[in-house]
């Protein structure tokens, strides 16, 4: 994450901040692709441990020890451990008991298996790592994630009025059409480097300088316009989010500097990158 990315992540809620790290992480245009297929042949034995609160006469049943007098020796000896009262409140109440019957399942598991997939990769920093798993394993327990400074308790949700319900919407509304500007400069970037890359060929290929230097200026206004694309994005993410009009004057601003990004891009495209290859091939 670069320190103008890291901006943006500064200035966000901690819930679009939770969301914008998760889509992060897991945005094939950051990530590494992978594709995989293999076959393993698998030969394992395992055991499964299984517990159950049960009565005695449970115990001594056939679906467990099967023998009335063994569950009255082994829970009076304590092998169960510390008897329980019973679940059910009635029962309970009747002085009814229950214990933690545990037992063994062997298992054994073996053949070939075929497997085919692909997934995604991206290098993380540690503080990144710690932060995405802890948003994680508390969105999997329904904490949210402990936060730095906090206790872990699960707190009652704030409840927003409907303006900040909008300004936050408003404000992620902003934030993903910083990322689209911010796609689309790194897409004029590349643009103008592959067909920079080119203007040497052209004397290789026995065109005259002249020839060069007029391609090499047709790139000149793309880079103008490519920068102030990127002061517009840079300014924009260190911006607040106190007003919902100038969020909304900002996202203007934004969706205005990515039209005017994507025509020149297309363009440099059609006009300029096209006849190099053209020339060079």
């Amino acid at each position: 994450m670069g320190n103008e990315e890291l901006n943006v992540f500064k200035n966000m809620t901690p819930e679009d901040r939770a969301k914008w790290m998760a889509q992060f992480v897991m945005d094939p245009d950051k990530c590494k692709k992978q594709g995989c297929s293999n076959t393993q042949v698998i030969d394992n034995t395992f055991t499964d441990e299984a517990e159950q609160l049960c009565t005695m006469d449970e115990i001594g049943g056939p679906k467990f020890l099967n023998n009335k007098e063994h569950a009255r020796i082994a829970c009076e000896a304590g092998d169960f451990g510390k008897p329980l009262p019973h679940e059910l409140p009635s029962l309970a109440a009747a002085g009814v008991m229950q214990y933690r019957f545990s037992w063994t399942v062997y298992k054994k598991r073996f053949g070939l298996e075929n497997a085919a997939g692909v997934k995604t990769e991206a290098d993380l920093t540690t503080n990144e790592y710690n932060e995405v798993k802890a948003l994680m394993e508390g969105a999997q327990k329904g904490t949210g994630g402990k936060r730095k400074g906090g206790t872990g308790v699960p707190q009652p949700p704030k409840q927003l009025s409907e303006e900040e319900k909008l300004l936050r919407a408003r404000a992620a509304a902003r934030t993903t059409a910083l990322r689209k500007l911010k796609g689309m400069a790194d897409k004029m970037r590349k643009e103008i480097k592959e067909g920079e890359d080119l203007l040497p060929i052209l004397i290789t290929k026995g065109y005259p300088t002249a020839m060069r230097d007029f391609y090499k200026n047709k790139f000149d206004e793309p880079k103008t316009t490519l920068e102030t694309c990127l002061e517009t994005w840079s300014t924009m993410a260190k911006a607040s989010n106190d007003s919902i009009v100038d969020v909304d004057s900002d996202i203007a601003a934004i969706e205005t500097e990515v039209n005017k990004l994507e025509t020149a891009w297309k363009t440099t495209k059609a006009e300029v990158t096209k006849d190099l290859k053209n020339l060079t091939a």
